[in-house]
Order: structure tokens, then sequence, then C-alpha cells
């Protein structure tokens, strides 16, 4: 019998190509999903939708957390508000959903006794108070109610496995990216957001002077590991990096894009957005030494933003 996955916000960004990943890895999926900013309809005429069952529902409601939890296997907790600059505008919202609801997850898994539990933390942890590459020993300063929340989360995962047995890994992920990122919202990350501006041939908007820097990480990439996450007890307790290890201006990006795209649109500066870090990028050691990823065998950044941009259905120009 197929293993049964339950993931949290699976109609979501990460969300959908982990469905589609463990499908293919023969997985039964159940997805808990409020359609807030996941798309209900993703699966909808593909082949996945045969093998993934979805439920409407919210993880800050006990009983669709349970009625999601019962005879499932593993969790892998994705479902988040998941905006820095969003949560700076509704702090309240965002202790609700990420840290309500993550404890309603671990509880409802505790419960039913699921074997693993994968909770996706975020780099946002780290704070503006440290210097790169943040390793998982340093000191968390966050700069945002998001990466405070994201935190706080981390707390729970660790309490869980350490007082209840429960099993949880926490992965903290760094800036994903990857074909069906959302770009309608002032909230949108920087590769989406750019994308748009170029398939419309307008200036690339940069908050503050570009020079901030990330560890940009493929999805696909992303999928993979948390799938490995899974079945890796030596990981238990602990919170793992999942990041390339290589930073990336926001400039450079925006020069990259347009090498990509053939367009060539410039880019227009806005002030900075408050909570955001300036320089984020990760220490990889964990992720090699319990994970077994070899940062180095991740996808290059040239080569998934040229996925990306071909994936979103603009033809590109010599």
């Amino acid at each position: 019998m197929a293993p049964g996955v339950l993931i949290t916000g699976g109609a979501g960004f990460i969300g959908y190509h982990l469905v589609r990943w463990l499908v293919r890895q023969g997985y039964d999926v159940r997805i808990l999903d409020n359609g807030r900013t996941g798309r209900l309809d993703r699966f909808d005429g593909t082949p996945e939708v045969r093998s993934v069952t979805l439920l409407k529902g919210d993880i800050t409601r006990l009983a669709d957390v349970e009625a999601a939890c019962e005879g499932i296997d593993y969790v892998v907790h994705l479902a988040a508000q998941v905006s820095v600059v969003e949560s700076m505008d509704r702090p309240a919202e965002t202790w609700a959903i990420n840290v309500h609801g993550t404890a309603l997850v671990l509880e409802a898994a505790r419960r039913f006794g699921v074997r693993r539990v994968v909770f996706t933390s975020s780099c946002a942890v780290y704070g503006d108070s440290l210097e790169p590459p943040f390793r998982e020993t340093d000191a968390p300063r966050p700069t945002s109610p998001y990466g405070l929340s994201k935190w706080m989360g981390e707390h729970l995962a660790e309490f869980y496995t350490r007082v209840f047995r429960l099993p949880v890994v926490t992965l903290r992920l760094f800036n994903v990216y990857g074909p069906g990122q959302r770009a309608d919202s002032p909230y949108a990350s920087v590769i989406p957001r750019f994308i748009d501006a170029l398939r419309r041939g307008v200036p690339m908007t940069v908050y503050g002077t570009g020079e901030q820097t990330r560890d940009f990480v493929f999805v696909e990439d992303v999928a993979r590991i948390i799938e490995k996450a899974l079945h890796m007890p030596q990981a238990d307790g602990l919170v793992i990096n999942v990041g390339t290890g290589h930073p990336t201006s926001v400039n450079d990006l925006a020069r990259l894009l347009q090498e990509i795209s053939g367009r060539s649109v410039g880019t227009h500066h806005e002030p900075p957005r408050p909570g955001e870090m300036l320089h984020a990028w990760a220490d990889t050691a964990r992720l090699r030494s319990v994970l077994g990823i070899d940062p180095e065998d991740l996808t290059p950044l040239r080569e998934g933003l040229t996925r990306t941009w071909r994936a979103e259905g603009i033809e590109q120009r010599a």
C-alpha cells in the first residue's frame, strides 16, 4: 500500500510542485488548502488529479486539520502566510495562521500517529543582525512578524519532537523560485515580479539599491529535498537550511533575466520595503551532512531562470 502524505497548503506554489513530485514517486497525496492564496484548480485536467485528494479547509480550524490527518503516514506543513511585507501590515493575522495553525497541525499529527512531519520555515528567521552565510546554530533575530512567526513554529516543532516524541524535521527555506509563482500581488516575490515586467515590456521595480543579496533555490530541488527529509530519522528535531550557498544581488538578477529573455527594459527604484533583510544566503554544511544533498548538484540559477521563463509561455528573442 502506498504511503499517504498530507500537504497543508498543497495548492500553493511550492505545494503544486511537491504534489507532482510525490505522485510520480508513488505516494497517495492528500491536500488541505483554504484557497486563499493557493489555486484549488491547479490540478484540473492533469494526470496528477487522479492520485490527489483535495480537502478544502483551514489549518486554524482543528476539525479540518484532524480530518486531514486521519490515516496519514507523513505530513508536510507548507500552509502559511508567507509574505514579509503583508506580515508588517497584518501581524495578528500572521500569528493566527503561522503559529496557532502550526500548533494545530503538530497536535493533530501527534494524535493520529503520523510517522514524521516536515515543517517548512524560512531564512527570514535570521534577520539582519548576522553576517551571512547563515548557520542553523546562529541566534535568530527576525525583522518581521513573518520571520518571528516562523521562528516560533520552529520552537513548536522542536518541542513536539522532544516532549511528545513526534518526529519533526524543520527546513529553513531560502528564496524559492520556479514556474507558477504568482506575480499578481503587491506582496509578490522578486522573480515573478521581474518576469511579469519583462513580459509587459516595462521597467523592473527594485526596492532599495538592488545590492541586497538572496540565495535563490529552484522549486523542483526543494520538492526533492522535502521528500528526502520524510525518510531521514537522523534529521528529527533538527533545523536544516535549504539553499545553494551562493548569493545573488537583485541587480545581478535583473541583468541575468534580461539576458535570458532577450528583452532590455531597465529598472526603476523604489524605497526599501519594511521588514526585508539586506543580505541572506545559506551555510549548507548541515544540508550536506544530514540529508546528503550536495548543493553543487542543485539547479544553477541561470538554468532555473531559463526554465521558469520558458514555462511562463514567453517566447525568447535572440
